[in-house]
């Protein structure tokens, strides 16, 4: 938790970033696959200005999520997605909850207020269930390949025949 400096007003905006995971540590976190991880931010103005006053001097602080260069939308038809917010004279707080977890939500997260931002990683882990699909996947990927690379001598029965005539044409052709 550090305070930000709004350049717009000279109060200090305070940006404070909770992240709920399993594992965790300072910039990063780390869910299991098919799990869900939550999110939360919470900015607002320090010192904190007297109600009366706040709507009238400062904005009304919004939180903004980013993923992968892009705003996060929980209408995605994707879905998984979750956002809770709160605000409050002088505060903001956001909660956003990722279920079903998988390797599209690996990557760096964002919590955006104003021109300020507090980012963290979130690493995907594989259970032992993605595990064995992965293995499964590419064992039936294996022997697609191998069965394509066969595939053309079993449409062509009569190949030896075709091979023998080919021949035969050759050897009777005038010289």
């Amino acid at each position: 938790m550090e305070p930000k400096l709004n350049r717009k007003h000279t109060t200090p905006l305070l940006l404070r970033r909770r992240w709920r995971c399993v594992r965790w540590a300072g910039a990063w976190c780390a869910e299991r696959w098919g799990g869900a991880a939550t999110l939360a931010c919470e900015a607002r103005y320090v010192p904190p200005a007297p109600p009366a006053i706040l709507p009238a001097v400062l904005p009304p602080l919004r939180i903004r999520w980013r993923h992968a260069g892009h705003t996060v939308d929980t209408q995605s038809p994707e879905g998984g997605v979750s956002l809770e917010s709160e605000r409050w004279a002088g505060g903001a707080r956001s909660r956003l909850t990722l279920g079903a977890l998988n390797r599209r939500h690996a990557g760096r997260w964002r919590c955006v207020v104003g021109a300020r931002s507090a980012t963290i990683s979130l690493h995907v882990l594989p259970t032992a269930d993605s595990d064995m699909e992965a293995m499964q996947r590419d064992q039936a990927v294996a022997r697609v390949s191998s069965d394509a690379r066969s595939l053309p001598l079993q449409l062509h029965p009569l190949r030896p025949l075709l091979l023998a005539l080919l021949l035969a044409l050759h050897l009777c052709a005038p010289t």
